[in-house]
């Protein structure tokens, strides 16, 4: 698949421009993130029908992933984001007044193809201005302003949840897109257009299916994905069940967990400035590991207190894995070449989806047997040990 052709830009214009729209991109998804689970617990009064919404709708989010490597044969990176930075801010905006339930349900799911292009593009343009700059300085600077979005989202989406109703916080998140739009169109970007491709389903489904082969015959991809799908397993059971012990189980306000959720992504914000210098000195693999053995240690300690004790140790664990968040796609972009990215990208994120799937049809399982919600963090700490496992293996050459 060859690389975008780029015919003209603001001069201004390079890598770290790209990895500034973390900070929308970031803001965005927070805000969303922050009050997804109280919504749909306003729609189905049961942490454990939670769980099976949520893992429904990633098994679509699934396959619609595997579809994006097709967006990107047809249409240009710079035109998918400003379509899909669009599409999503207006969504956005009907889901914070939808009345009816099954109104926000249909938007919800619909939602989730401009997202899934969003996070899909920014990493491509990365790849893509990082000759003079390098891959490792660009994800860092990304993930830096992706999680200071993420630490003012969730208290700015508290204050509307608790004032206004848990939807009134998509608003937000719609302005927000709509204002990331506008800074990426001030780039100027301009890039020659791709023939227009004859869409045959016949022919799709055989370039996704033969994708997938030739992805899973790489070994660093391979193991890639895998760390991928830990590193996101961990991340579902954490987003829907924090909130939900947080206020439901040990009787937080609102206020607070928006407070607890920023201050978790401090964490990602100091360790994105130094996780490059430290993954040179030690390696990628050392870190990684590292990060998700010292996650799985801190989590097991909370099952066994609550209160405010339980707070510091929500915030504590995300030391641990800011460790492995900057690193985990460069372990994709270090095993496939820049013209391939594009190709390969698709199948890489669906480590993304795969376990929001699977994951939380096995804590709403554990949560019918047990009858609390506290169990479901054993399940992520058996996650994290069983990633690091994976990710000291030793590659196939």
């Amino acid at each position: 698949m060859a690389s975008e052709k780029y015919l003209s830009m603001k001069k201004s214009v390079n890598g770290f421009s790209f990895a500034n729209l973390g900070l929308f991109y970031g803001f965005g998804n927070a805000v969303v993130n922050s009050v997804y689970a109280l919504v749909l617990m306003d729609i189905f009064h049961s942490s454990s029908i939670v769980g099976v919404y949520t893992s429904l709708s990633y098994g679509l989010v699934m396959l619609l992933t595997l579809t994006t490597s097709e967006f990107f044969k047809r249409f240009t990176k710079t035109r998918i984001f400003y379509s899909s930075m669009l599409i999503a801010g207006i969504f956005a905006f009907m889901m914070a007044f939808s009345i009816k339930p099954i109104t926000f349900i249909v938007l919800d799911q619909l939602s989730w193809l401009p997202w899934l292009l969003i996070g899909g593009c920014i990493p491509l343009f990365l790849s893509d201005f990082s000759k003079k700059t390098g891959m490792d300085k660009l994800s860092g600077r990304y993930y830096m302003w992706l999680n200071i979005g993420s630490t003012i989202a969730p208290i700015i989406a508290m204050f509307f949840a608790e004032n206004y109703g848990n939807r009134s916080a998509y608003f937000v998140a719609s302005a927000i897109m709509l204002i990331g739009l506008m800074y990426f169109s001030s780039y100027k970007l301009v890039s020659e257009d791709m023939p227009i491709k004859k869409l045959i389903p016949r022919r799709t489904l055989h370039s996704i299916i033969n994708n997938i082969r030739v992805y899973f015959k790489n070994s660093g991809l391979r193991k890639a994905y895998l760390i991928n799908c830990g590193y996101y397993a961990v991340s579902i059971i954490m987003s829907i069940y924090m909130p939900i012990i947080i206020v439901e189980e040990n009787g937080f306000s609102k206020e607070v967990l928006g407070y607890v959720l920023a201050a978790c992504t401090l964490p990602y914000i100091l360790m994105a400035a130094i996780m490059p210098v430290i993954s040179k000195k030690f390696g990628k693999k050392v870190c990684i590991s590292a990060g998700f053995l010292i996650f799985a240690t801190l989590v097991t300690l909370s099952v066994f207190v609550n209160g405010y004790t339980l707070l510091v140790l929500f915030v504590a664990w995300n030391f641990a894995f800011a460790m492995i968040e900057s690193l985990r796609d460069l372990l994709f972009f270090d095993s496939v070449n820049n013209s391939e990215a594009s190709r390969f990208i698709g199948i890489f994120n669906t480590g993304d989806n795969v376990p929001k799937f699977i994951t939380p049809m096995i804590c709403a399982g554990v949560i019918a047997l047990t009858g609390s919600t506290n169990f479901v963090l054993i399940i992520a700490a058996i996650v994290a040990v069983l990633s690091a496992f994976v990710m000291m293996l030793p590659e196939k050459k």
